[in-house]
């Protein structure tokens, strides 16, 4: 059984006790909702929509969209201009997810590496990424 931790809610901001999620149960089961409003509001569309098109016209919060785009559960490549989601390694705007292609590329090279025992540090669970003369670690 795994073992929790308190977190502050991303989009409520409230504390829970967190089994590895970044939201609340109820913020959890409200972004399940909204997505299925925001898929659907997609997918009636022949062209792509940008992020204001999406909070207009169904109601869902910015955060809870962002959330989902960052989960990878909706994307838009009109959102990618809007400059609101960025890649947490280099800030380059993406349409979802956590990393843009080209760090997304960096990241599995290195996890190649430690997934064939070169480069793992004893004890050590927590990604490197190495761009530049900076460092930066990952939790996910």
């Amino acid at each position: 059984m795994g073992t929790t931790e308190i977190k502050k809610c991303a989009i409520c901001g409230k504390l829970f006790h967190s089994l590895g999620t970044n939201i609340c149960a109820p913020c959890s089961q409200q972004a399940d909702q909204d997505f299925l409003k925001v898929r659907e509001y997609i997918y009636d569309k022949t062209e792509n929509v940008s992020i204001t098109d999406i909070l207009q016209n169904t109601g869902v919060p910015e955060k809870i969209v962002l959330y989902l785009m960052r989960e990878g559960r909706i994307a838009q490549k009109q959102i990618a201009e809007t400059g609101k989601l960025k890649c947490a390694v280099c800030g380059t705007a993406i349409t979802s997810g956590k990393l843009c292609l080209k760090c997304s590329a960096v990241w599995s090279a290195q996890n190649n590496k430690v997934s064939n025992g070169r480069g793992m540090r004893p004890g050590s669970n927590v990604g490197t990424l190495t761009t530049g003369s900076r460092m930066h670690r990952t939790n996910y």
